[in-house]
């Protein structure tokens, strides 16, 4: 089921793997990277819906997916401040495209 964003329903999970691979990326280039996730799991969300496949390769629609593509950094035992602020950043990125309605415009 694809959400506003059309991608797949953003779960727990997908938060997880979307900070994994934002974490590397310096502060300053991380809402790029998640307006990157967001459209690469948008993009294989149509063509799955099209196609009934997962895309090659941004995977099955959901971020989680899309992320997994990407580097990702271990998740920490615990989160420390590092993770909570790129957390923030995935979550203002969310927010901010769910709010405004038109994911393309960032």
């Amino acid at each position: 089921m694809a959400n506003a964003l059309g991608m797949r329903a953003l779960l727990p999970g997908d938060l997880d793997f979307a900070v994994r691979a934002v974490l590397p990326i310096a502060p300053p280039d991380r809402p790029a990277m998640v307006r990157q996730l967001i459209q690469q799991a948008r993009l294989a969300e149509a063509h799955r819906r099209q196609t009934g496949r997962a895309h090659p390769k941004f995977g099955t629609g959901s971020l989680m997916s899309a992320a997994s593509k990407w580097p990702l950094t271990p998740l920490p035992h615990h989160y420390d401040l590092a993770y909570l602020a790129a957390l923030q950043t995935t979550t203002q990125v969310l927010i901010q495209q769910l709010s405004e309605g038109n994911p393309d415009q960032h």
